[in-house]
């Protein structure tokens, strides 16, 4: 995982959701965009963006939790199953994981919710997954010179 900035930090951590085994994200979602999607993105599709980077002040200020916050969206309740299977798909590449290859990072947690159905005409029909993975970086560009 290159962790020799904060954008390198996200570029891994999409590539590890979209390709970490054969039942990749990338097969059940048209895309991972980081921060937000484009007006022309096909449903479903994924965003992720890290949502709270806090500094550790006990390890000398070297380590981080960061919050990665991946949303799961499709427009028709339909597609909830795909919705879940995406999500189910971020889960197998995060839970667990571990990094060492540039700087060290892990997982120690993550939140899963599902958005209820709704009566309300706007958001009937909406399918929606949010997961928040919680991470410990140490990450490299604290330490080089």
């Amino acid at each position: 995982m290159a962790t020799t900035s904060t954008t390198s930090l996200q570029d891994q951590l999409r590539t590890r959701l979209l390709t970490f085994n054969t039942n990749a994200l990338d097969a059940i979602v048209t895309d991972l965009w980081i921060d937000y999607p484009p007006d022309t993105a096909a449903f479903p599709y994924g965003v992720m963006r890290i949502v709270d980077n806090t500094q550790d002040t006990d390890y000398d200020a070297n380590r981080f939790t960061v919050q990665l916050e991946v949303m799961i969206y499709g427009n028709k309740r339909s597609q909830m199953q795909a919705v879940e299977n995406a999500a189910d798909a971020c889960d197998k590449a995060m839970i667990d994981y571990v990094d060492s290859t540039s700087g060290i990072t892990w997982a120690r947690g993550r939140t899963r919710a599902t958005a209820p159905a709704t009566n309300d005409p706007a958001f009937r029909e909406s399918a929606t997954v949010r997961l928040v993975y919680e991470l410990v970086v140490y990450p490299l560009y604290l330490n080089q010179e």
